[in-house]
């Protein structure tokens, strides 16, 4: 199992910050669902293009996986997801371009055969 925490930088033009946040929290949440429903598609390319250089995921067992040890996964099916729900969605904004998204994820698939 997998455990991610991802933070977001964006920009906005000299409009009402409360107004863009509403706009920029709801579009960060659908960010998070296609990042989920890639990689049930195993869509290495998606995944790829949405994850920082320096990216980085622990899981529960304080293994680190790197974006291209994490996109390789993907691409060489050895993490599969089968299905995931995420629930309990939140972001917090932590300045003018920056904010935090958590959820709590229930996956089900395979990562290295287990």
């Amino acid at each position: 199992m997998r455990v991610r925490s991802r933070s977001y930088q964006f920009t906005y033009g000299a409009t009402d910050a409360c107004t863009y946040f509403g706009s920029a929290e709801t579009e960060l949440k659908a960010i998070e669902q296609q990042w989920l429903d890639a990689y049930m598609k195993g869509d290495a390319a998606f995944i790829k293009n949405l994850e920082a250089d320096d990216y980085v995921v622990i899981d529960p067992a304080g293994t680190a996986t790197t974006k291209a040890q994490d996109v390789k996964a993907v691409t060489d099916k050895t993490f599969v997801l089968k299905s995931a729900t995420m629930s309990d969605t939140k972001v917090m904004s932590m300045g003018d371009n920056y904010a935090c998204v958590t959820a709590m994820l229930k996956m089900s698939g395979s990562d290295e055969g287990k």
